[in-house]
Formats: C-alpha cells, sequence, structure tokens
C-alpha cells in the first residue's frame, strides 16, 4: 500500500520517491483519518486535527490533489498542487514541521505568536530528548500567556480540555521542566474552558440544548482555581463579604503540602485575580482530624 502510495505522490508532485517515507498506517473510507498518512511527517499535531475533507478510496485525493488542496491549510496547500514550482523534498518537510508551532494548534486555525512558539518548542525538545516523550506524544497546547505578578512574570498554558488529564499526570515533571527552561517564572496549566451566557427569553429558543452547568461562569471559575493550584487539593474554600459589597474568597489548600508550594501563592492569588477579577487568599489551616 506504501508503494502505491507513494507512486501516486510522485505522479502528482515534483517529490521523488526516494525522499518519501509515508507510513501506509491508514484506511480508506468515509471520514478523514486524523492520525493517517501524515504520521511521519510529524504533522499530525499541527495539521491533521484540523483537515476537513472526505478520504476516498483514491488514497486521500492524490488522484485528485484539489482534494487536498482545499483540505489543508493554507502555507501547506502548495505541497501537494499540481503547480508546485519549487518541489521541496520530504528533509525540508520534516524539518519544517518540527518547527516551534508543532505542539500548539490554536483555534480558529490563527498562527501563534512569537511566545506561545517558545512554549511549543520548549515542549517538543522536553518530547524529543527526554522521558516524557511517550507522554508528550499526543499532546498539544492551545495558547499560552505571560502574566506580570509581583514584580515577576508567569506563564499560564491552555491546554485542550480532553487532554487536561493526560497533562496533570505529568505536571509535576513538567513544570519544573519548563521553569528551568524559562528562567523560574512560575508555570501553571489550565484547561480551555467556554462559559455560556446565562439564558434569556430571547435566547432560549435558539439554544435547542440547555446550558450544562460547566459552562456556567462559577463553574468555569472554581474549575480554573482548582487548575491553578494543581496538584495541591484544595481542602475548603470561605467566601468573605465586606461592607462595601466587595468579596474575597479564602481558599485552604492541603497542610501537607505547604512546604512545596508557599513560595507561590502569592502568584497563584494574582494570576487568578487576573484572569478573573476576583480576590482571593490562600491558607494552610491545621488539621482538624
Amino acid at each position: 500500500m506504501s508503494i502505491l502510495v507513494t507512486r501516486e505522490l510522485e505522479k502528482h508532485t515534483k517529490i521523488r520517491s526516494s525522499n518519501l517515507f509515508i507510513s501506509a498506517s491508514f484506511s480508506c473510507g468515509s471520514q478523514v483519518d486524523k492520525v493517517g498518512i501524515f504520521e511521519h511527517l510529524a504533522l499530525r499535531p499541527f495539521i491533521i486535527s484540523r483537515v476537513e475533507g472526505v478520504i476516498t478510496t483514491d488514497f486521500v485525493g492524490f488522484r485528485n490533489p484539489r482534494v487536498y488542496h482545499n483540505a489543508t491549510l493554507p502555507r501547506y496547500r502548495r505541497l501537494f498542487s499540481r503547480q508546485e514550482d519549487n518541489p521541496r523534498s520530504l528533509r525540508e518537510i520534516h524539518a519544517g514541521m518540527f518547527t516551534a508551532n508543532a505542539k500548539i494548534i490554536k483555534s480558529g486555525g490563527s498562527e501563534p505568536d512569537q511566545f506561545e512558539a517558545s512554549i511549543s518548542n520548549a515542549l517538543l525538545e522536553l518530547e524529543m530528548n527526554s522521558d516524557l516523550k511517550s507522554h508528550l506524544r499526543e499532546l498539544y497546547i492551545t495558547k499560552a500567556k505571560e502574566l506580570e505578578t509581583n514584580n515577576k512574570k508567569s506563564i499560564i498554558i491552555y491546554v485542550p480540555m480532553p487532554k487536561l488529564k493526560a497533562f496533570q499526570k505529568i505536571q509535576t515533571r513538567l513544570v519544573r521542566e519548563l521553569e528551568k527552561k524559562f528562567s523560574g517564572k512560575h508555570v501553571m496549566f489550565v484547561g480551555e474552558r467556554k462559559i455560556l451566557p446565562k439564558p434569556t427569553r430571547k435566547t432560549r429558543t435558539k439554544n435547542k440544548q440547555k446550558r450544562p452547568r460547566s459552562r456556567t461562569l462559577t463553574s468555569v471559575y472554581d474549575a480554573l482555581l482548582e487548575d491553578i493550584v494543581y496538584p495541591v487539593e484544595i481542602v475548603g474554600k470561605r467566601i468573605r463579604v465586606k461592607l462595601d459589597g466587595s468579596q474575597v474568597i479564602k481558599v485552604h489548600l492541603d497542610k501537607n503540602e505547604q512546604t512545596n508550594i508557599e513560595h507561590k501563592v502569592d502568584t497563584f492569588a494574582s494570576v487568578y485575580k487576573q484572569l478573573t477579577g476576583r480576590d482571593v487568599t490562600f491558607e494552610f489551616p491545621e488539621s482538624y482530624v
């Protein structure tokens, strides 16, 4: 099968078969195979999840290159076009894919900025040069921010919700390695959640599905707080309402983790304030048991 795919590529492009290394681990059917033949081109985390189209028995449109011409991202549309003027070898393609953009997929297909590219590049280096390769291979981020907190910069990395649990399994090790790479800046991983507006009389008829509890502002902000302090467990929470109507949230963290996390609580409070506009303080109360 791989030989046939190679011949089809060679027929409709000017890439020589000697420069091709195509995986045949895909199936022809009615839906896009998101792992597909580009597994070894390092396109899986960056492009394949964005491909729109139909896979036919003509091997993903190699008999009709316009399928991929219309399917892939604009910067890669010319790769499988008949009008390829400057053919690119697999080495050039492979080197281009293992760039700073390999571990980030932004919503809407927009290009990452320079800072996000540096985060993606750091994750890619960890994947290639550490024992985290098996864990990071299927993971990617959606965006990253750098916030100024207490005269010190912090890094907020957003990850897709389906991948959050997988990130949290290696988060302790991942945070330690990234903080080394970025000169001791505090690094936090949070899930990219969406807040749906409260339904009104006009919008109830438009929205067929009832707004899930997990999409409310309160639920998203509570989950964000848990992500920021992870892996420390929140054991209690108090809300203090002042005379002027302002609120301060007092969060009780696990006393056993105080020595490991106490130097970061000011950063946590500042980051949460900037992301949500809510004041929060962290405490480590004694256990009542």
